[in-house]
């Protein structure tokens, strides 16, 4: 199947997933959670609400890997990975089953074709740096010990360091970001899963009008 085909399948999913119908016991659940509920404000009970998101999410990295230049050769092995994940496979719980799928091909698009979501090097460059300048901070402390400096002259030259080591790397991680961005190795509106924040559910998607 083709990129295209597969966007098409997950939308049907979600419109068919948003029309199921709740079974005796989400409804009992319904009733508990919103009728005697935990407040005027809690949520409605939807158990079809990760679902949905979980396709959606889908579908919107598809989209994006679409938006790339990629060349035939690429996007052939990239389709034939989606084939090999069996996506429309039948299965007691779909949404499971399609998240555990979604991390693989993620994890697929980084190993096999270096291709990162939008700041990945610039996430990498504060992470590292926020290693390298901690580390830094004992041998630091240690120095300004032993040549009896006071609290408030360890402390800020302890934050001065932390700060522009954190600084310098996440600068140089933004310039990888524009590199990667310009060879078409990026995913502008998509952020992975295992180092980025999911994607607001409330928030509508481009394609859904």
């Amino acid at each position: 199947m083709t990129i295209s085909q597969i966007i098409h399948y997950l939308k049907g999913l979600i419109q068919s997933t948003s029309q199921a119908k709740l079974t005796k016991l989400e409804k009992v659940m319904d009733h508990f959670s919103h009728g005697y509920g935990w407040g005027e404000g809690h949520v409605k009970y939807d158990p079809n609400k990760h679902a949905i998101s979980l396709f959606e999410r889908f579908v919107l990295l598809l989209t994006e890997l679409e938006k790339l230049n990629l060349t035939s050769e690429k996007k052939y092995a990239i389709e034939a990975k989606l084939d090999s994940l069996d996506l429309q496979k039948e299965v007691r719980n779909k949404r499971r089953y399609l998240a555990k799928r979604l991390k693989i091909f993620e994890a697929y698009l980084r190993k096999k074709h270096n291709i990162h979501a939008r700041g990945f090097y610039s996430w990498l460059g504060m992470f590292i740096g926020g290693m390298v300048a901690t580390l830094g901070l004992l041998p630091i402390a240690i120095l300004a010990i032993m040549l009896k400096s006071s609290e408030i002259v360890i402390f800020s030259v302890s934050m001065v360091w932390f700060l522009a080591i954190v600084f310098v790397c996440i600068h140089i991680g933004r310039k990888m970001d524009t590199k990667a961005e310009k060879k078409g190795k990026i995913l502008m509106n998509y952020y992975f899963l295992d180092y980025a924040p999911s994607l607001k559910r409330d928030e509508p998607l481009p394609w859904i009008k």
